[in-house]
């Protein structure tokens, strides 16, 4: 896991989004801005004592009379997120020969000269994961720090956007990938009721942002927790006109996640031939969803030649 600090400050100036966005076949989000911002005055006290600030006067300085006239979306501007992430990806297809998927353009596969796939690579935000042999990882942490400066690597077991990868190794002795969200699920904290509220009572404007706060929390914790998908996906369709009933549900699919905080994915090493299968349950109408399909999960498995008993 390799974060990239002060990753805003690293993101597109407002002069080279055109041509960046035309070289990643982007449409350019941002035509003729101009930002201009007033600093403190101790802010420029220090820009004048270092030098920055020359042409002006003394008394420009003591009376605050100078604005700044930004040349890249810093911290806090609207753009800042858009622009370092088109930066980055400009960097990982360009800079560093990375391959984007088509189907998720924070996903990238490097290949060697023969074109075998020898690293894969997400990005999310100035967050990075990175899986390879640790020559070809220590060569592109090289390409990425010549570019963005420094990056704050983690090996496993670490903590990625509030996910924890861990080694395992299984019966058969094959080893794999744990993901749990153990922190995030213990730290859940369920809805204080009053005794005696009536399920069937409809909640107040301010109850409602506290269930969206909570249901919020819960989807994110099915990051890794399939088994509590299904009660988390219908309270969600409760957020607009809950009542006392959904907090009580949503209080019990937090004490159920809470007893097993560990579970979570788990990634077995797969031998060739692996084959891609599907689950999918049917649907049926109810007063607020008619969807064909409701679940529907993507596996990669290892196929085996089934053994008989006698």
């Amino acid at each position: 896991s390799w974060d990239i600090g002060s990753a805003f400050l690293c993101g597109l100036s407002f002069a080279e989004i055109h041509r960046i966005c035309k070289a990643l076949g982007t449409p350019s989000p941002i035509k003729n801005r101009t930002v201009i911002i007033t600093v403190p005055g101790n802010a420029l006290f220090h820009l004048w004592n270092a030098g920055f600030l020359k042409g002006f006067a003394w008394s420009d300085v003591v009376s605050n009379n100078i604005v700044l006239v930004l040349t890249k979306a810093m911290y806090g501007l609207c753009d800042a997120p858009l622009l370092w992430q088109l930066s980055l990806r400009h960097h990982f297809r360009f800079g560093m020969h990375g391959h984007e998927s088509k189907y998720d353009d924070c996903y990238y596969v490097f290949r060697d000269a023969s074109g075998a796939n020898i690293c894969e690579a997400t990005a999310h935000v100035n967050d990075n994961n990175f899986a390879g042999s640790q020559a070809t990882l220590d060569r592109l942490r090289g390409q990425v720090e010549a570019r963005f400066g420094q990056v704050t690597r983690q090996r496993l077991p670490f903590q990625h956007v509030g996910l924890s990868f861990c080694r395992i190794t299984g019966s058969s002795g094959k080893k794999g990938l744990h993901l749990h969200q153990a922190a995030f699920c213990q730290a859940l904290v369920p809805h204080k009721l009053e005794r005696g509220d009536q399920n069937d009572r409809l909640l107040a404007p301010t109850e409602i942002t506290q269930l969206r706060a909570i249901i919020g929390a819960l989807l994110y914790l099915c990051f890794t927790r399939a088994d509590i998908m299904a009660d988390v996906t219908l309270l969600s369709s409760r957020m607009s006109r809950g009542a006392v009933k959904d907090f009580r549900d949503a209080n019990t699919t937090i004490s159920r996640a809470q007893k097993s905080p560990h579970h979570g994915l788990i990634f077995h090493r797969l031998d060739p031939t692996l084959v891609l299968f599907s689950i999918s349950d049917s649907s049926f109408a109810t007063s607020s969803t008619s969807y064909a399909v409701e679940g529907h999960v993507v596996l990669l498995a290892e196929l085996r030649k089934a053994t008989v008993g006698r």
